[in-house]
């Protein structure tokens, strides 16, 4: 939640102090990354754990392998884009897990 509203917020300030403001947002989100493996663990059987933490972990790190590329291809001078794209971006599956989380409470 601390990313989506971080890096827009990053993206349309204009006072260098401003970063000291909204950067807390996104190290609070750097902070709670560690939840994804112990709920990646309770979603699937044990004898997939293996394969289940695999395949989160290579999403992860080709997620951030391609995020970096895009980003300093994506940078123009004032390196607003990337920040408001991703931002941006980062609404879609937060607004998806949150349809999905209520439909699974409601039926389950």
């Amino acid at each position: 939640m601390g990313r989506r509203r971080a890096y827009p917020g990053l993206g349309l300030i204009h006072a260098p102090w401003l970063v000291f403001v909204v950067l807390p947002l996104y190290g609070f989100a750097a902070c709670t990354e560690g939840v994804g493996k112990p709920w990646i663990s309770t979603l699937v059987p044990d004898r997939r754990q293996g394969t289940a933490q695999g395949l989160y972990q290579g999403a992860t790190g080709a997620g951030v392998l391609f995020a970096g590329l895009w980003a300093g291809l994506a940078r123009r001078p004032d390196g607003h884009a990337p920040l408001l794209i991703s931002g941006a971006a980062a609404l879609v599956p937060a607004a998806a897990l949150s349809v999905l989380s209520r439909n699974r409470q409601a039926n389950g």
